[in-house]
């Protein structure tokens, strides 16, 4: 099984990643905005994503 090496997120809901196997892309997670766990969030409190983890908005870059 291959294993997640490098990883950063390049914009608001964009996610690079780079596997063992040297296979590399950007992810789009912008679909899953407003579902799951933060749908309830967002419901209670009326904040986005960004307002619970701000490092959302912060470039990271892990290797």
């Amino acid at each position: 099984m291959n294993k997640i090496i490098a990883f950063k997120v390049s914009t608001k809901y964009n996610v690079w990643l780079k596997f063992s196997d040297g296979i590399e892309g950007t992810v789009d997670l912008s679909y899953l905005v407003g579902k799951g766990v933060f749908s309830l969030y967002m419901k209670i409190t009326g904040k986005e994503p960004e307002e619970l983890f701000p490092a959302l908005n912060q470039e990271h870059e892990y290797a």
